[in-house]
């Protein structure tokens, strides 16, 4: 029976979410606005609109933009309101009340008078604002329509306040308490004023105005703080003009400066900040508030806290106080930080913000231009970004040209930066000016010798010797003039086997280093080889007396008595080392054998790595060491390559042996045996977890699977000489062997 095939299901979407459909935003939109939601009733509701015909829509938009208006004090709001419903007379008053309180008298009484004509209880209610209106316009309110309209109490209210349309402000004694204090106001009785506006503010009518003008009366003492509270209980009972705005602004600026002055910084600072609430376009405000923020964030970081102190500082930077020590601030801040690229870029902000007349208080000389210039370049290199490090190195030795020190680290920065023709040529305008700096003679000598082309770089050895004619003793010299000698002997030696040359020159080191081991056993190698055999050896003896430790000096002399074919007189010196020194450990030995395989004696080398194994301590892994050299050493394969396949009997280290051995199969071009050596490479590496073996496996398999493994792996044979690589690179890379960077001279500015 043949089974029947299950129907695939398909995906619910009952869980994905969906937008409301159009039927249904009327009642999102209700749910909405029943939640004091305005933003989304309205949107709801104006899509709804766009999209169906509801006679109730209109009216549901107009009571939401009425709602919104009234809640953020939004003039736009109650006009689309008004119209949305021209005929809700409660729209126009309320937006009639908004345009008084912001001063738009015309517009106020055209909303107010439609209120009026459509008759009613709200008609009665918009007379007074009406007719208040008239009196501020000086119209004779009593001749007016809406004058019937208002009560006794309101008309009492107006006949009174007519009083203050003319100076000298007169009011009958049973006046409204508010209408008397401002009489005395006007009149200069402040103590009676305050009292009367004390009085009045209780009340629910004028509370607004009564603290608006306790305020001014505080601002008239000079009492800033008092000015503040009247003025924000003020607004806070609905009362709104430009003044008010104005003096709050004021009074809080005049308590920042109070409190700063009496070394309150922190109080100050709130002060200030609420000063900018009010407003923000005064410079002089703004000036403080940086300030005061430049303080804290001094007061931050002398407490070590920089994260404070940089947060401080940037909010001094948005208020238009970016001025030069604020952006030096800054910068320290992102070096605090590390951040050092961002540090950097702010010093050379600050650099270009320095002011540039002498009498500026924070006016700096050249010499601080160079140092800040030094400053950025440090931030540069700390951030790895050389080249823009040389760049500002060289702008400090534009603004103080003179100073040697300054020029010497810009020459550092171009060594550094790999360029040396730049950093001869800026060394040599440090010897125009000074001859005799030694710091500059012994870098040129430095930069000279790594020239390639020997005129060049024999020319080092005059200005080493200079420094000794100055300095005579002059340990970096002395050390200099060896290095040069030591180097040009092994290159007479390498390039024509030219003994007698070679030994001038170890000569001539030897003169600047009497007691350099070293150099006495490479003298006594080129006599040896010269065919004086007494003299070499008591050079010999006299550099195992200096430095009779040294297996270095004594593997030197093995090797140059096995050069001359002396194998007799090299087991005599090895018979030495191990009867004078405790331990001779099996490297001694290998690095024998090295030598005797890169001199293609493969039989003597046998020899030397048999002593080797037999002096190797238990559990040093001597087979692997031994084979590794035939990954390294020319024709070394056949001689070393059994030790390895001996460590993996015996279990040492068959991790890297297996390694090794791929190699050498790698380097035979036989991929698959590479491939499995390595296999059982890497399985015994993850067995013992070790990272640096499985790297070593990754970045082999990496080089001979190259498309340039073939050249390797004849370079790695002997075939190619690796010192040839250098020069056939550029010709098989093309233009990717090319350094677009490199600057010869980059030294335009100088004159």
């Amino acid at each position: 029976m043949s089974r029947k095939k299950k129907r695939p299901r398909s995906r619910s979407t009952r869980s994905l979410s969906k937008s409301p459909s159009v039927h249904s935003l009327p009642g999102e939109g209700m749910k909405a606005f029943q939640r004091g939601d305005y933003d989304t009733a309205l949107a709801m509701w104006e899509d709804a609109a766009a999209k169906l015909s509801r006679v109730t829509l209109p009216a549901a938009l107009a009571e939401a933009y009425f709602r919104r208006g009234l809640k953020q004090g939004d003039v736009g709001d109650l006009q689309k309101a008004v119209e949305l419903r021209p005929d809700d007379g409660r729209f126009y008053y309320h937006l009639g009340l908004m345009e008084q309180r912001n001063g738009r008298l015309a517009e106020a009484v055209a909303a107010l008078e439609k209120v009026v004509k459509q008759g009613g209880d709200l008609a009665k209610r918009a007379a007074f604002p009406l007719a208040l209106i008239g009196w501020q316009q000086g119209k004779a309110v009593e001749k007016t329509a809406v004058w019937p309209l208002l009560t006794a109490k309101q008309q009492g209210q107006l006949q009174q306040a007519g009083t203050f349309l003319r100076r000298p402000y007169v009011v009958a004694d049973d006046a409204n308490v508010l209408w008397r204090g401002l009489m005395a106001y006007d009149n200069g009785r402040l103590d009676e004023a305050q009292q009367l506006l004390t009085q009045a503010a209780k009340l629910s009518d004028g509370a607004g105005i009564s603290h608006f003008y306790l305020g001014a009366i505080a601002a008239q003492q000079e009492a800033w703080l008092s000015a503040t509270e009247h003025w924000v209980q003020a607004f806070q009972q609905g009362h709104r003009s430009p003044r008010l705005m104005t003096n709050l602004a004021e009074a809080y600026h005049r308590l920042a400066e109070e409190r700063l002055a009496n070394g309150e910084t922190e109080s100050a600072l709130d002060a200030v900040a609420e000063a900018y609430r009010y407003q923000q376009e005064d410079r002089q405000l703004n000036d403080l508030l940086a300030y005061l923020e430049q303080q804290k964030g001094y007061e931050a970081a002398r407490s070590g806290n920089w994260d404070t102190a940089q947060m401080y500082w940037e909010m001094a930077q948005e208020h238009g106080g970016g001025n030069f020590r604020l952006v030096c601030n800054l910068a320290l801040a992102q070096e605090q930080a590390e951040a050092y690229y961002e540090a950097a870029l702010l010093w050379r902000e600050a650099l270009r913000r320095r002011p540039r007349r002498d009498d500026h208080p924070d006016a700096i000389s050249d010499e601080q231009v160079s140092q800040l210039w030094q400053r950025t370049a440090v931030a540069y290199e700390k951030a790895e970004f050389f080249d823009e490090g040389v760049d500002v190195r060289k702008m400090a030795v534009k603004w103080q040209p003179d100073s040697l020190p300054v020029r010497m680290n810009y020459v550092e920065a171009l060594l550094q930066n790999g360029r040396l023709q730049a950093a001869q040529n800026e060394l040599e305008r440090v010897l125009e000016r000074d001859k005799n700096h030694i710091p500059a003679l012994l870098l040129l000598g430095e930069v000279l010798a790594e020239n390639e082309t020997w005129w060049h770089a024999a020319q080092a050895v005059h200005y080493w010797r200079r420094v000794l004619e100055l300095e005579p003793g002059n340990q970096a010299a002395q050390e200099n003039l060896v290095d040069y000698y030591v180097n040009r002997g092994e290159e007479y030696l390498d390039w024509g086997h030219r003994v007698r040359e070679a030994l001038e020159n170890f000569e001539q080191a030897l003169i600047y280093a009497p007691k350099n081991a070293k150099v006495l056993a490479k003298i006594g190698g080129c006599l040896l080889e010269l065919g004086e055999k007494e003299e070499a050896e008591q050079h010999f003896a006299k550099a195992i007396e200096i430095d009779p430790h040294s297996l270095d000096v004594r593997s030197s002399i093995i090797i140059y008595y096995l050069s001359v074919g002396d194998e007799a007189g090299a087991w005599e010196r090895a018979n030495q080392v191990q009867a004078s020194l405790e331990t001779v450990p099996a490297l001694f030995y290998i690095n024998i054998a090295s030598n005797c395989l890169y001199n293609r004696m493969p039989e003597m080398a046998k020899k030397w790595l048999d002593k080797a194994e037999a002096v190797a301590d238990k559990g040093e892994p001597v087979m692997v060491t031994i084979g590794e050299m035939a990954m390294i050493v020319p024709g070394a394969a056949e001689v070393c390559e059994p030790y390895l396949h001996r460590a993996i009997a015996i279990g040492q280290e068959p991790g890297q042996a297996n390694f090794v051995l791929g190699v050498l199969a790698a380097k035979r071009g036989d991929t698959k045996m590479a491939d499995k050596y390595w296999r059982e490479a890497r399985k015994i590496a993850k067995r013992n977890k070790d990272e640096v073996l499985l790297e070593r496996i990754g970045q082999a398999e990496m080089m001979f699977r190259s498309p340039f493994g073939g050249l390797l792996s004849r370079i790695l044979g002997g075939e190619v000489d690796p010192r040839l690589l250098e020069r056939m690179l550029p010709g098989m890379l093309g233009e990717l062997f090319e350094d677009d960077d490199f600057d010869e001279d980059d030294d335009e500015f100088f004159f």
